[in-house]
């Protein structure tokens, strides 16, 4: 993303679908603008969820693995009132149809009520049951869980805005019909806890000691009512100090900032941020102690600094960040948390040398062939970047404030002549004492010889 970079809006619903939309919609059709960027990254691989029903033979094996599930999840109901559950639970899901469609934007015609209501049934069963068993340790047992690969698979096409089912059906299933013996079992007080547990990868405070939200109870009275997994995902990833909105007075467009490597130069260094929220992005700045930051190997205490948590990108990072951020333009207008961290590391990524130094610097891993293939994919992933605010102005003010300094520029010059390592540095400064030295002596020997005693 260069200086020039225009963010792009893209006619992402027609006019008609925007007017017809119910207010309970939260489940949107991809425009076929945004899925011929990448296809790929929209469209479930594995597992298909909810009405959107692909009709893709590579998704008949995982079809009647649902059917097994199902299965199963019915004769663990042992006894005549979880079988009853099930089946008020069912009739529930026949009385709430059209409420249910409404969270669609897509309207499905072709899914007769019987038909709608039996889909809904055993993806919701699925999904339980999925959860279920990871929760329980059945990885060993179950293939799905065996093979890292598809269970790698199953989990981002669960992220899939697309591919998805309204939370509270789950969260319903999970309290009227899973038997309290297997819930005790499991030490899970709500559905919220056991979603929690199956995208831990993507919860920086995972069985941490502290952290945002630690407790089942505490995370239900911070954010009770998720959407859906693309929108569970979503929340993991936002500090809690960036829940405000953002209005054009405040934070308009995100200020262009400059690359990393240019950033390096003056003298800023990129530090991985630990135990905290991917969009947790912070600069600080000594003001007393920068003033010795030409001692290149106390950089780390001394210098500027920013603070970015680890971005580790692999095969469906790209998938997952598209479906965040169209379903943050749908969902949260005056909340782009997402699309403006895409956008504020679109700035700093714009080559292969660029990734090299987050990567030294351990801000970014990545398990693609290349440095130059993951710059490629910041760039394609920024190209139509939707931002209308941005939670990073202050950041990006500050950076760019840092750069335009010439003092901070003459100070990294001297650094990384002099200052780049301790032994250098060392070097220098007995070098300085050696000149000082000698200039000393000199001045006494011209004193000496003006001034004869």
């Amino acid at each position: 993303m260069d200086g020039t970079s225009e963010y792009i809006i893209l006619d992402i619903l027609n006019e008609s679908s925007v007017t017809n939309l119910s207010q309970d919609c939260c489940i949107y059709k991809i425009s076929e603008d945004l899925r011929e960027q990448n296809k790929g990254a929209f469209t479930p691989h594995l597992i298909s969820i909810g009405p959107i029903h692909h009709k893709n033979p590579k998704l008949e094996p995982m079809e009647q693995q649902k059917y097994l599930y199902f299965r199963y999840f019915r004769d663990k109901l042992s006894s005549d009132e979880d079988r009853q559950n099930l089946e008020s639970y069912t009739a529930r899901l026949e009385e709430e149809e059209e409420q249910i469609r409404k969270c669609y934007s897509e309207k499905y015609t072709h899914f007769e009520t019987k038909r709608f209501v039996r889909m809904m049934l055993l993806d919701a069963v699925f999904i339980m049951e999925l959860f279920l068993r990871k929760k329980e340790g059945e990885l060993d047992r179950d293939f799905l869980f065996k093979n890292s690969t598809i269970s790698k698979i199953i989990e981002r096409d669960l992220i899939l805005l697309e591919n998805q089912i309204p939370f509270d059906r789950l969260n319903t299933l999970y309290d009227q019909v899973v038997p309290t013996n297997r819930k005790n079992e499991l030490a899970c007080l709500s559905f919220l806890e056991l979603a929690r547990h199956y995208f831990e990868i993507y919860d920086p405070y995972a069985d941490k000691s502290v952290g945002k939200i630690n407790d089942s109870n505490l995370l239900k009275q911070h954010w009770d009512k998720p959407k859906h997994f693309t929108d569970l995902i979503r929340f993991f990833m936002i500090p809690q100090d960036l829940v405000q909105d953002l209005t054009p007075d405040e934070n308009d467009r995100l200020p262009i900032i400059k690359t990393a490597t240019k950033l390096k130069g003056v003298g800023i260094t990129f530090e991985k941020a630990s135990n905290t929220c991917l969009l947790d992005v912070k600069f600080e700045k000594r003001e007393y102690w920068n003033r010795f930051s030409c001692f290149g190997f106390l950089q780390k205490r001394l210098k500027a600094r920013l603070l970015i948590p680890e971005l580790r990108v692999d095969y469906s990072t790209e998938s997952v960040l598209r479906n965040l951020m169209v379903f943050e333009q749908y969902s949260y207008p005056k909340h782009h948390y997402v699309s403006s961290y895409v956008a504020l590391i679109g700035y700093l990524i714009h080559s292969k040398e660029d990734v090299d130094v987050m990567v030294e610097d351990k801000v970014i891993s990545h398990d693609l062939g290349s440095d130059k293939e993951l710059a490629q994919l910041i760039n394609i992933l920024c190209k139509n970047t939707v931002l209308n605010s941005t939670c990073y102005g202050t950041v990006s003010n500050r950076l760019n404030t840092h750069y335009d300094s010439q003092y901070n520029k003459t100070l990294a010059l001297l650094s990384s002549v002099y200052f780049p390592d301790l032994w250098r540095g060392t070097a220098t400064v007995a070098a300085i004492i050696v000149v000082v030295f000698a200039i000393t002596n000199f001045v006494k020997i011209i004193r000496d010889f003006a001034h004869p005693k």
